[in-house]
């Protein structure tokens, strides 16, 4: 058999690949994430001084990664493996959360904007999106 040749047969789908862990997939998830952050996050973002722009957006920036770490540990049933192992993830994960709440304290926010809170915005405001309110 050459080298170029495959020994799959017509019709096996086993070397096709989805690409949702591409760079670039990721890099377009996290922007998108980013953006509905932004929106979520508007009123926020308008209080802020023009000297705290840069760590606001570093801070979008920095929860969107969040995010979507987060989707991946909860993907793959925590950040402990079956054998009680820490996954790659969860240091990333925790390093990431340190970043975001150093930067959450550098803004100066509020104790009422927490996690929970964010994610009641962006639940409401995909809700209004759905029902054709938003764009």
């Amino acid at each position: 058999m050459a080298v170029s040749s495959t020994s799959f047969k017509p019709g096996n789908f086993s070397a096709v690949t989805h690409g949702a862990r591409s760079a670039r997939i990721v890099s377009l998830n996290r922007a998108a994430l980013a953006e509905e952050l932004r929106g979520v996050l508007v009123d926020v973002q308008e209080r802020l001084t023009p000297d705290k722009q840069p760590v606001f957006d570093g801070w979008i920036d920095v929860l969107s990664q969040l995010r979507l770490v987060s989707q991946h540990l909860d993907e793959r049933g925590g950040m402990l493996t079956r054998r009680g192992g820490t996954r790659p993830a969860a240091e990333l994960f925790i390093k990431l959360h340190r970043l975001a709440l150093t930067q959450w304290q550098a803004l100066g926010l509020d104790e009422k904007l927490t996690p929970a809170t964010i994610d009641m915005r962006l639940a409401q405001r995909r809700r209004l999106r759905q029902a054709g309110e938003i764009e």
